[in-house]
C-alpha cells in the first residue's frame, strides 16, 4: 500500500530539494580566482663600471693647464709647427686616484711624435702650487686605460694595456709606492670592477690641439 505524505510534510521535502539543488548551483557556479602567487623577484645584477666622462673640449678650465704643463714637460722635444708632420694632439680625463681634495689628470698624446706600432706615451699630471705638472710617463700604451680598487698606499690602480711589435697584448697593472706608480705585474686578463679612463673613443681625429690655434 502506498503511503501518501501530507501537505506539511510534501512542502518541507520540497523545500530540503530546492536548497540541495541551490547549493549545487552555488558551488558550481563560484568563479572566484584563486590567490596569485607574488612573482619572485628578479635577481639584480651587479653595477657595470662607468667611462670616466670626457671633458668638454674647450669649454673646460683645465684645457689651458692641460695645455701649459705638456708643452713645459716636452720643451724643445716637440717639434715645430712647420716640419710638416700632422699636428701633435692630446686627449685628457680629470681623476681622481688618491682620495684628497687634489684630482689628477691622465693625459693620453696623440700623433706621430707620440705614438707607434706599440701605442702612445700616456702622461699623469697633478697639482703644484695650484699648477699642473707632469709627474710621470707611462710609453707604448695602447687602449683601454683603466683603474682599478685603491691599494694599501691609498692610490688607486692603474692598468694600461702593451701590444703590437708580435708582442702578444699585455694588461699591465701599476701601483704606486713611494709616491710613484710602478708596474708590479703583466697579465693577459682584463681586470674586474675597473672605471674606463681611455677607451676606443679615443681617437686622432677627436683629440685636442696641442698648440692652440693648430
Amino acid at each position: 500500500m502506498r503511503t501518501r505524505l501530507s501537505r506539511p510534510s510534501q512542502r518541507t521535502a520540497q523545500h530540503g530539494l530546492w536548497m540541495v539543488l541551490a547549493l549545487g548551483l552555488a558551488a558550481c557556479g563560484d568563479t572566484t580566482a584563486p590567490e596569485a602567487t607574488p612573482a619572485a623577484t628578479p635577481p639584480v645584477a651587479p653595477p657595470v663600471a662607468q667611462p670616466v666622462a670626457p671633458q668638454e673640449a674647450e669649454a673646460s678650465d683645465d684645457v689651458q693647464g692641460v695645455r701649459a704643463a705638456l708643452l713645459a714637460d716636452l720643451g724643445d722635444d716637440l717639434p715645430p709647427s712647420d716640419d710638416g708632420l700632422p699636428e701633435a694632439r692630446f686627449a685628457f680625463r680629470v681623476v681622481e686616484l688618491n682620495g684628497d681634495e687634489s684630482s689628477e689628470v691622465l693625459v693620453y698624446l696623440l700623433g706621430p711624435m707620440f705614438c707607434g706600432s706599440g701605442g702612445c706615451d700616456l702622461k699623469l699630471l697633478a697639482r703644484q702650487d695650484g699648477e699642473l705638472v707632469v709627474r710621470q710617463t707611462f710609453p707604448i700604451t695602447q687602449t683601454p686605460v683603466v683603474l682599478g680598487m685603491a691599494a694599501e698606499s691609498g692610490w688607486r690602480d692603474l692598468w694600461r694595456t702593451e701590444s703590437g711589435g708580435g708582442a702578444p697584448t699585455s694588461r699591465v697593472l701599476h701601483r704606486v709606492d713611494d709616491g710613484r706608480y710602478v708596474e708590479i705585474e703583466r697579465s693577459d686578463r682584463v681586470p674586474d670592477g675597473v672605471d674606463v679612463v681611455f677607451g676606443e673613443d679615443v681617437t686622432y681625429e677627436a683629440g685636442l690641439p696641442l698648440r692652440e690655434g693648430d
